[in-house]
């Protein structure tokens, strides 16, 4: 990917960008920017800051207005694009420290880690779980979709969390992605954002991307390939030019993860993004001498850049096996 030739916004760029998107009001729900042809056709979403800290998405929403200019190129169709998580996404910008930006993941609750009964939670007063039940109309208009995020340590682009079959592999065809990250834990009482877009009555094609470390130019463009691909598979804009090029994608499948039951727990070590872990091998020790063991042999994803847990009911880590594909 050629940054030079994509552009890339400066941070006062962003912030603009935030500015104009938490103030965009589409049906009474603000942080929504919609741009509509006029003509029937998909309506496509772009989701963006599920986590306060993760500005890739936003980056790829300056390119579109000011660089692609979305509305000129538009054949059908509509498209949104969502600022999820405004209030959190407020705080990132606001922060001096590592450590506050590190917070600014969310405010309240995990906007990724969603309970399943969420349109019953009429008394919940906890911000993501309202701004949740809010966005649920808008989401819920969508035909495909795409959440963008990125990741706290340095980590190469990665695919993850699609569902809609066939559907969403055709969109995800020429993404400049080769790992894929599929997830074989969809019985856990929480939802992703992202399963909660669509018709709940039909399932839509939907993909999330983590386009590498959070602040990295090149995450950036990562997000910028992948909407114009994504618009562009969709058929709301032309088909995007595409390199020849010959991608082997890996799967990894994730199959555990690590949640700590009370403060006292740290791992034993910072894990990277991808590290060989052994079945048995000592995770995590707690304050009293118990401990969390790996399950299986595999390999480590999505560790925090700390040994202790900043909020105790996120995962602290998760665990994958590989699987050629």
């Amino acid at each position: 990917m050629n940054i030079e030739s994509i552009g890339i916004p400066t941070r006062s760029e962003l912030i603009d960008e935030f500015e104009l998107i938490k103030n965009s009001v589409y049906n009474g729900v603000k942080g929504v920017w919609c741009v509509s042809s006029g003509l029937k056709g998909p309506s496509v979403g772009v989701t963006i800051h599920t986590h306060g800290n993760e500005p890739s998405g936003l980056a790829a929403l300056w390119y579109m207005r000011h660089k692609f200019h979305l509305w000129d190129k538009l054949l059908c169709g509509r498209v949104f694009f969502v600022l999820n998580n405004i209030r959190a996404t407020k705080r990132y910008f606001a922060a001096c420290t590592k450590l506050e930006k590190l917070e600014a993941r969310f405010v309240d609750a995990n906007m990724n880690r969603l309970p399943a009964n969420l349109s019953e939670l009429t008394r919940d007063r906890r911000y993501e779980i309202r701004r949740a039940r809010e966005l649920l109309p808008v989401w819920q208009e969508f035909t495909a979709a795409l959440d963008i995020h990125s990741t706290a340590k340095q980590s190469p682009p990665m695919i993850i969390g699609m569902k809609g079959g066939r559907a969403t592999e055709r969109l995800i065809r020429d993404f400049p992605i080769e790992i894929i990250v599929s997830n074989n834990m969809k019985n856990r009482p929480r939802k992703s954002a992202s399963s909660f877009y669509g018709n709940p009555d039909k399932q839509i094609p939907a993909v999330g991307i983590e386009a590498g470390s959070h602040e990295n130019k090149s995450s950036f463009a990562v997000a910028v390939t992948c909407v114009k691909l994504f618009l562009a598979t969709t058929g709301v804009i032309e088909k995007v030019p595409v390199p020849k090029r010959l991608l082997r994608r890996h799967t990894y499948v994730m199959g555990g993860s690590v949640i700590f039951p009370d403060p006292s727990w740290r791992l034993t070590k910072i894990f990277r993004m991808f590290e060989p872990i052994r079945k048995g091998q000592i995770l995590a020790v707690g304050g009293n001498g118990q401990t969390i063991r790996a399950p299986f042999t595999g390999v480590t994803l999505f560790g925090p850049p700390q040994k202790q847990a900043v909020k105790l009911e996120d995962e602290i880590l998760f665990l994958a096996r590989r699987r050629n594909s």
